[in-house]
């Protein structure tokens, strides 16, 4: 009746394999990934709530999804060196990622797809702990939305200036802890390092995360656009998706931690 995985041959931000079973209707349906919701399982017998992620349009490969787990690896190699940063003991937890192929598919797959492509047999696909009222904090063209909060902000920033210009966190997704101390993300839903981008989309990303972050006491003598030499060339693109000018900073304002 359910659809799962074998044991994970790629995963990051745990110590274990982990297998998945989840159900054969469709929680939520993107653009890139279809997402599923089920249970992850470990041979200490700890199960906990999932998010399975498959391929949209196509059949999910190795080569392709590990790009993520990678992406979510540079996420979590970034966070120990941000925390110092942080204020009012505030902390950024990145999750587990697992990638894994398709071990058995429910029958059902095809006749609960709601329109969307049917997973198939020997498939890879993405699983991860499954946070609950997840939002939007940066999209994956770098746009920083209204509900992200400014330590996420600070994180990119982060991100960026770690790099000396060449990359900045996009995609990414969270939801603030019930104890009032942190930020719980998701894995970022894009590719991170260049090679794996196309030739726009990282310069994209960093002209759009400039033109709608605020920089703050934390963040405002870290690296930014207008201080690098060679700076990405600006685009005239729609905010749904790409670059616009490349603009100066606007000038800082004091720290805010919004109440919870």
């Amino acid at each position: 009746m359910e659809n799962g995985t074998l044991s994970s041959v790629k995963f990051s931000g745990c110590k274990c394999r982990k297998t998945a079973s989840f159900d054969f209707k469709l929680k939520k349906r993107g653009k890139k990934f279809n997402v599923y919701k089920g249970r992850m399982h470990s041979c200490c017998a700890d199960i906990q709530y999932a998010a399975v992620k498959a391929r949209a349009n196509e059949k999910g490969s190795s080569s392709d999804l590990v790009d993520y787990v990678v992406a979510l690896e540079a996420a979590i190699n970034l966070a120990p060196r941000f925390s110092k940063y942080c204020k009012n003991n505030l902390t950024v937890q990145f999750p587990e990622l697992h990638l894994a192929v398709m071990d058995n598919v429910s029958v059902f797959n095809k006749l609960f797809s709601k329109g969307s492509r049917a997973l198939s047999s020997e498939e890879y696909v993405l699983f991860e702990p499954y946070i609950k009222d997840l939002k939007y904090f940066v999209t994956a063209e770098g746009i920083v939305t209204d509900a992200c909060p400014v330590v996420i902000q600070e994180l990119c920033h982060f991100s960026y200036h770690e790099s000396n210009g060449m990359n900045v966190l996009r995609g990414l997704r969270g939801a603030w802890e019930k104890n009032g101390k942190s930020f719980r993300l998701a894995s970022p839903s894009t590719k991170y390092f260049v090679e794996k981008c196309t030739e726009s989309e990282i310069p994209c990303a960093i002209n759009n995360f400039f033109q709608t972050h605020r920089c703050t006491a934390v963040c405002e003598k870290w690296l930014v656009p207008n201080q690098k030499q060679g700076a990405p060339a600006a685009t005239d693109i729609s905010t749904s998706g790409a670059c616009g000018p490349v603009m100066e900073l606007p000038p800082s304002y004091s720290y805010i931690v919004e109440s919870h």
